[in-house]
């Protein structure tokens, strides 16, 4: 019971400020509590108890300086519009400038993963609440009039799930090691982690290394931001190698 409550009171204080300064973390807080539910219910009633007791000052200090109940928000109405779902979905996944696939292909990798060797997983039950927060996450993307991210670098809206993708990553990798033998799956495995995780460790040193490619945010400004994360011909990763972009958006081939 101590145990449990320790545990609440730290877990309830850190879902609270996890959605008081990020309110996408909505879908991983659901997600754990649905793994409380399943698996830790004394748990999970610690957390709640906690997490309410913070999320009735916070009630309290709303009311008292700006006299609504939760603080004012930087999203406006339609800001879920719901329109065109599949086609931002698509785009989100495979957009040349903002896909989590092209940036990250170690997650479809690790996917995979976890199919070929699903026989031999540990800790598989912390899947379900891994899907249901990306899973959640990415719909609501989906639903975004704004899902091409302005001005930034890669898909940086799937940062708030990044520590999902590096649990399933993780599971999946730990499944491989348990398979007996080396079978030709998982040489396969092994050598396409590498050349995701080598891709991956080069795509976004561009972005962190280059001026060149944080200037291709002039590009998205001066013409529609969805058909410029949508240019295969100029994505952002490639600014600086390739192709040049001014500070008035045109662009200019090396």
């Amino acid at each position: 019971m101590r145990t449990d409550l320790g545990f609440g009171i730290a877990l309830g204080t850190l879902l609270f400020w996890m959605l008081f300064t990020r309110m996408h973390g909505i879908f991983s807080a659901a997600a754990i509590g649905l793994y409380l539910l399943l698996h830790h219910r004394r748990l999970l009633l610690a957390t709640l108890g906690m997490g309410s007791m913070w999320a009735m000052g916070l009630v309290a200090a709303s009311l008292h300086f700006f006299g609504t109940f939760t603080p004012p928000s930087v999203y406006s109405p339609d800001t879920i519009d719901g329109h065109d779902v599949l086609n931002r979905f698509a785009w989100l996944m495979v957009s040349p400038s903002r896909g989590l696939l092209v940036y990250c292909p170690y997650v479809a990798a690790a996917a995979g993963i976890l199919v070929a060797f699903r026989k031999h997983l540990t800790d598989a039950s912390l899947l379900l609440p891994a899907g249901v927060a990306v899973s959640a996450h990415t719909a609501l993307l989906s639903c975004y009039n704004g899902w091409h991210m302005g001005s930034s670098y890669g898909p940086r809206y799937f940062c708030d799930v990044l520590p999902w993708f590096v649990l399933a990553t993780a599971i999946a990798a730990q499944g491989m090691v348990n398979a007996p033998g080396l079978s030709w799956r998982k040489t396969l495995a092994i050598v396409v982690l590498l050349l995701c995780f080598g891709w991956g460790a080069f795509v976004h040193s561009r972005g962190a290394n280059s001026v060149r490619a944080w200037l291709w945010n002039a590009r998205a400004l001066a013409v529609a931001p969805e058909d410029a994360v949508k240019d295969w011909r100029h994505p952002q990763f490639l600014a600086g190698l390739t192709f040049e972009v001014k500070m008035d958006g045109t662009i200019v081939e090396r």
